[in-house]
């Protein structure tokens, strides 16, 4: 497949929207010029279209180019959004708040603007909002529960991925649960039944990398001095890639997929 032979079989944009966005989810970190030469050509084949610019931006959000990202999210919602993942990732907590939109993913971002500054209360509260908004949307819980396992709250932090693991299957991203396990991981949950449940219904290679992120994770933040640096190489890091096929459409929060259809 191709944005070449997608256009000439005279696809419907949205179909060359799923194309990009799939092409965008399994680029690595340090990019793909082919990802961003068949990007800036749907960009420019149809300029007026807002989701190849939303495209082009989650593109340099997920190769560190935020400046650029900047430049090229378009001026709505989405976009906006789109805007406040790259300032977080510029630590620019303060303009991610004040671009990020009162949606349930914009809620979610603004959460995470929040933990960058250290202000998991105002985190917490905001992430209640999220999930009055998005009852079913599984990243308002498993952001909390990192919280709380972050502020030492364990009990706590189980209580949020109980309610993970009571949502129907069908509203949980393969990507929020992946970063589920690695938190259920990282509490040394090992006994645990969701774990012990988990190990006997997953694929045993995705379990063995959730464990050897969980470990890498566990390791850094013993060793961190800047527990807020540690928070944020959580969510931010260990949190933006997935070793699966492209993230579920349905997904939302961190890591999103801008108009996913």
């Amino acid at each position: 497949m191709s944005l070449e032979r997608l256009m000439v079989e005279g696809a419907h944009p949205r179909q060359i929207t799923r194309y990009l966005n799939d092409l965008v989810e399994m680029t690595g970190p340090c990019g793909d010029p082919n990802v961003e030469a068949e990007i800036n050509r749907a960009v420019t084949e149809f300029p007026e279209d807002l989701y190849f610019q939303a495209i082009f931006a989650k593109y340099y959000i997920k190769t560190a180019n935020f400046e650029r990202a900047l430049e090229v999210a378009p001026n709505d919602a989405v976009g906006r959004g789109l805007k406040a993942q790259a300032y977080i990732g510029m630590a620019k907590y303060e303009d991610a708040l004040r671009v990020a939109p009162d949606s349930a993913v914009g809620l979610g971002l603004q959460a995470q603007a929040n933990i960058g500054k250290g202000d998991y209360v105002a985190a917490l509260a905001i992430l209640d909002r999220k999930i009055a908004l998005a009852p079913d949307d599984a990243v308002g819980y498993y952001m909390k529960a990192a919280i709380y396992f972050h502020l030492d709250k364990v009990q706590s932090s189980m209580l949020e991925i109980n309610k993970i693991f009571q949502l129907p299957k069908k509203d949980v991203s393969p990507k929020t649960m992946f970063n589920t396990i690695i938190l259920l991981y990282a509490m040394a949950a090992d006994e645990n039944p969701l774990i012990v449940a988990l190990e006997h219904s997953t694929d045993s290679g995705l379990l063995l990398r959730a464990k050897e992120r969980a470990f890498v994770y566990r390791k850094e933040r013993s060793e961190a001095t800047d527990p807020q640096s540690a928070i944020m190489d959580h969510f931010w890091k260990i949190t933006s890639t997935m070793p699966l096929r492209p993230v579920d459409r349905k997904s939302a929060g961190i890591g999103f997929t801008p108009y996913s259809h």
